[in-house]
């Protein structure tokens, strides 16, 4: 175990408040081996405009940034499987550059990047189709494209001609029934239901991390007008490493009042991701489930931690994988895999009858992780941990 020195007061321009002595955090890796890991700690109401975490034997600073989801947050490089870190903090004259960017654009699009180097674009209001010859029924918002690697390849499909409906990282609801009617959220070409954008609430970039929340609202086309029943809320968290670029979501669904949505059990439905419109065929995207089952036929309807698609660009292989959070509803959830285009859903009405009633929350949580070269099992294993199980930090004074 290192233990480092407690008792810096002025270090070259920075001052650390000295009142009640230095205050400190532990971190503990825990069982797993860390690699560039997100560390989420408390937040403490003593902490100086620009903390600044420092390893003093090691002549290392962490700055830290407030997170979405309450707390501080910081990257920690290194920090092997039973060890612990003792960190102090100290002022920062000026606040910390941004490593990570997250700019908002026309039709409240927001655009992801680390240096220049693009992670991904939220796409908000309807900013018109692709291409030309698309009907006006699938108009679309409130989705992730494009989703990139550290070397640049696109990874995210978008309107393909097989699914107009598909929109690289999306949420929607399939089969669902309300008072007697059946709207379908997903396949918007029905005139059935579709999911709209409602606002973009705000967004920040950071040493640490840069993200945005958004608003969307579920509107059923069945009742004879259109009415609205469910509010999501989307909070996205970016950040990137060398070799990785990643992308959490976190979503919150509640039914207006009065509403219950009853789900039957399905082939797929809640969030789906599309592959690269270039991966078609059967033998085309190659797939990686978290029990190493690669064929896609094996893996569909089979609930996994996490999953891999990705194949050949000119230059070498990319693609991503998607984390499933284990507190998702009925996690490991069961995959929708189709035999013939890169479509993946995490769909855990594929394991039965679901249902989000008046005053439900319903919450999905997925990390999604692009990156070159062909997928390592123990380099996936490392970002679930992370992911899974998070980096404790304890503040001691």
């Amino acid at each position: 175990m290192r233990v480092f020195s407690l008792v810096p007061v002025v270090i070259a321009g920075f001052f650390v408040p000295a009142a009640a002595g230095p205050v400190e955090l532990v971190v503990n890796a825990g069982d797993h081996d860390r690699r560039d890991s997100l560390v989420v700690v408390a937040a403490r109401d003593d902490l100086p405009d620009h903390p600044v975490l420092v390893d003093a034997e090691n002549s290392v600073e962490y700055p830290l940034q407030p997170h979405p989801g309450g707390g501080q947050a910081f990257v920690l490089p290194s920090l092997d499987a039973g060890l612990q870190l003792r960190l102090t903090v100290k002022a920062a004259e000026n606040a910390p550059p941004a490593h990570v960017r997250a700019s908002a654009g026309q039709f409240d699009a927001v655009e992801l990047d680390s240096g220049g180097r693009l992670i991904a674009r939220y796409v908000g209001g309807f900013a018109g189709f692709p291409q030309q010859g698309i009907d006006r029924i699938f108009e679309r918002g409130g989705y992730i494209h494009p989703l990139a690697t550290p070397g640049g390849r696109v990874v995210t499909g978008d309107y393909p001609a097989d699914h107009r409906h598909h929109h690289g990282v999306w949420t929607a609801w399939t089969r669902v029934r309300i008072d007697g009617r059946e709207p379908d959220f997903w396949n918007m070409g029905q005139g059935k239901g579709r999911v709209e954008f409602v606002a973009l609430d705000r967004h920040w970039s950071g040493p640490a991390h840069a993200g945005f929340a958004v608003r969307h609202r579920a509107v059923d086309l069945t009742g004879g007008g259109e009415s609205a029943v469910m509010d999501e809320r989307w909070t996205v968290v970016s950040r990137a490493t060398e070799k990785a670029n990643m992308v959490d979501l976190h979503v919150e669904q509640k039914t207006r009042d009065g509403i219950t949505m009853e789900l039957p059990e399905h082939r797929y439905g809640g969030i789906g991701f599309r592959g690269a419109n270039r991966w078609m065929g059967p033998a085309s995207p190659k797939f990686l489930a978290s029990d190493g089952e690669t064929s896609r036929l094996a893996i569909n309807g089979k609930p996994v931690r996490w999953l891999y698609i990705g194949d050949q660009f000119d230059g070498g292989a990319a693609g991503f994988v998607v984390l499933c959070h284990p507190g998702n509803f009925r996690a490991p959830q069961p995959v929708r895999v189709h035999p013939l285009i890169p479509f993946v859903s995490f769909a855990p009405q594929m394991a039965g009858d679901m249902r989000i009633g008046p005053g439900d929350t319903h919450v999905m949580r997925y990390q999604i992780v692009a990156f070159d070269g062909e997928p390592d099992p123990d380099v996936i294993e490392q970002w679930w941990n992370d992911y899974a199980h998070p980096v404790a930090g304890e503040w001691r004074d």
